[in-house]
């Protein structure tokens, strides 16, 4: 899992630090002491006690296993074919998100060379479409002996004859908000224990690692329906992307207020350097 539990604890505590102008004190990981209730992380602002949880969400489940299994076998194509396709264009290659994953090892090489050599012959025979519009391409086919549907687009170039991979997913916010769902369930048990019995402000902080599917719209929808449907809920919710740098700390929920009702907006978007963090629980 490609998760940064650590560094992630550390750039929300920078982000706490910078809000309440208090340094951080007394940090330590009762998960790792063996705690009765193992939130991730627990520190001390000033006076006011701290209750942390990370978990990482994914649009749906197995996505991230989904992932590697699909660059394992779409990414070979990619570098089969630079070079080999018109550099007056660039590429889009639509493929079901799980197409890889039910190929067994065996046919894996000839289902990949049956697919490169069918973009090749086909993708100069496209129309152009312009800049950020589809139109135009061959839709939902099936390439001789490939076990799969998918679709090929040609586009105004951006990268002299790239082809890109996307991954199609069905029903993904219904799937997103599931899996969501069941890391905030999870999480905020021992969360609502901090509150009840120590007095800690709860905070369950969301790591965002995925590009292409998921953003804090999509996920402050989400958890705006969850947290207010839920019997108990942590006071703060914080979502760090972490797909690319710098990493950037979100406000999902404040206890009261959404990320889209009337939270500062310049609360929003907090950007960190990965580089100048630590980790804060070797995980």
């Amino acid at each position: 899992m490609n998760f940064n539990e650590g560094k992630v604890l550390d750039a929300l505590l920078y982000r706490l630090e910078k809000r309440d102008g208090i340094l951080r004190c007394d940090v330590t990981s009762p998960d790792r002491e063996g705690h009765r209730f193992p939130v991730d992380l627990k520190c001390k602002l000033g006076d006011r006690l701290y209750a942390i949880e990370h978990t990482g969400i994914e649009p749906f489940e197995n996505h991230i296993e989904g992932d590697v299994r699909a660059g394992q076998f779409f990414n070979p194509v990619k570098t089969a074919l630079a070079g080999q396709l018109p550099l007056d264009s660039d590429f889009e290659l639509h493929v079901p998100i799980h197409a890889a994953s039910k190929i067994n090892r065996r046919a894996v090489g000839p289902i990949r060379q049956a697919l490169i050599d069918w973009i090749r012959v086909t993708a100069p025979t496209l129309s152009i479409n312009p800049l950020g519009r589809l139109l135009h391409g061959i839709r939902d086919a099936q390439p001789p002996r490939v076990p799969f549907n998918v679709s090929l687009f040609r586009c105004q170039t951006l990268g002299n004859g790239l082809l890109n991979v996307i991954h199609i997913v069905s029903n993904v916010e219904a799937q997103r908000s599931g899996r969501i769902k069941r890391a905030f369930d999870k999480k905020r048990k021992n969360l609502d224990a901090w509150k009840r019995v120590h007095g800690a402000t709860s905070v369950l902080l969301l790591e965002d690692n995925d590009i292409q599917l998921t953003n804090p719209e999509l996920v402050a929808k989400a958890i705006e329906k969850i947290a207010i449907e839920a019997p108990a809920r942590p006071d703060e919710i914080f979502l760090v992307t972490t797909c690319a740098e710098p990493w950037w700390v979100t406000p999902i929920w404040n206890g009261r207020l959404c990320y889209y009702d009337e939270m500062d907006p310049d609360e929003r978007f907090w950007e960190v350097d990965p580089k100048k963090l630590k980790s804060l629980t070797g995980r």
